[in-house]
């Protein structure tokens, strides 16, 4: 199964290169119809509600649990939730026993910086406030999502952010310019992302080179003042030293934190259908019941 998700990766690497993101859509309608499918079956179970005119989708919310998980996706900022995320958030929820919510914010180049961040930020809020009494909540994401969250962790109300006992950051995107170590000594060995492609997609949402660096500084500055942090990357992948770097200033702040790196693997790996997402999930389950129980 991995040596098919790598080599449908590398190819989806070289198409997006060759002719851009929207080569799917445009020419392949028959895998766009079986994606299509493929989120309509992913979605069974899930419900839909409106948070701060935000469209956020919900799971294991029946049940009077005491806990939730609030999950920021990625997709560069450009993207909608796919139906990766619902499966793998399903059993996120299940692994943590308790509810879930996935914010579906609006994305780039509809709006730009700091739209989105805002947006996840009130959103949280909004849900906080309105679906407790949740005695824990749980900040998680994946890639672009997973890079913001230090960020709007840090411009919640103090209220809002005693609730919120750990965060799960997959894969977080926060070199916006490309320019990091593994960006360069990863580049052929990712299967996936493109490193000369970062900063081109990163400007959709930015918009300007200011606001990138406004971005990445104050996604840094955010690291001295956290809940204790699970990170997950891939091994082979270009972000691979952002998250190394961020683990170690978390520790050098005096916060607890906790790397799962995923060996010969790639971005995002744990929303994949493989053995180690199970691995994983049971990871993240210890991690957040250890510092529940703090």
């Amino acid at each position: 199964m991995k040596a098919l998700i790598r080599a449908f990766l590398r190819y989806k690497k070289t198409a997006n290169r060759r002719i851009g993101t929207a080569y799917n859509v445009r020419k392949h309608p028959i895998i766009t119809a079986a994606a299509q499918f493929s989120r309509k079956v992913s979605m069974r179970g899930w419900g839909e509600s409106v948070y701060d005119e935000t469209l956020t989708y919900h799971f294991n919310t029946g049940q009077d649990h005491e806990r939730a998980v609030i999950y920021i996706h990625g997709g560069s900022f450009t993207a909608s939730t796919s139906p990766a995320h619902f499966r793998f958030c399903s059993e996120l929820a299940l692994a943590l026993d308790c509810a879930i919510y996935i914010i579906e914010y609006k994305t780039a180049p509809n709006v730009g910086y700091p739209s989105i961040h805002n947006q996840c930020r009130d959103t949280i809020t909004s849900i906080i406030g309105r679906s407790g009494p949740y005695k824990e909540i749980i900040l998680a994401g994946d890639s672009a999502g997973a890079g913001i969250i230090p960020a709007i962790f840090r411009q919640l109300d103090a209220d809002i952010a005693s609730q919120v006992k750990a965060s799960i950051l997959m894969s977080p995107w926060m070199d916006y310019d490309g320019e990091s170590l593994s960006a360069v000594t990863r580049m052929r060995l990712d299967p996936w992302l493109n490193s000369d492609g970062i900063k081109p997609v990163a400007l959709q949402y930015f918009g300007s080179d200011e606001n990138l660096i406004l971005a990445q500084a104050s996604t840094k500055v955010s690291l001295e003042d956290q809940p204790p942090t699970l990170i997950s990357i891939g091994e082979d992948e270009i972000l691979f030293s952002d998250a190394l770097e961020a683990f170690a200033t978390l520790l050098e702040n005096g916060i607890l934190a906790s790397i799962y790196i995923g060996k010969s693997l790639w971005h995002v790996w744990p929303l994949f259908p493989i053995r180690e997402r199970n691995e994983f999930l049971k990871a993240a389950a210890y991690f957040v019941n250890s510092v529940s129980n703090r």
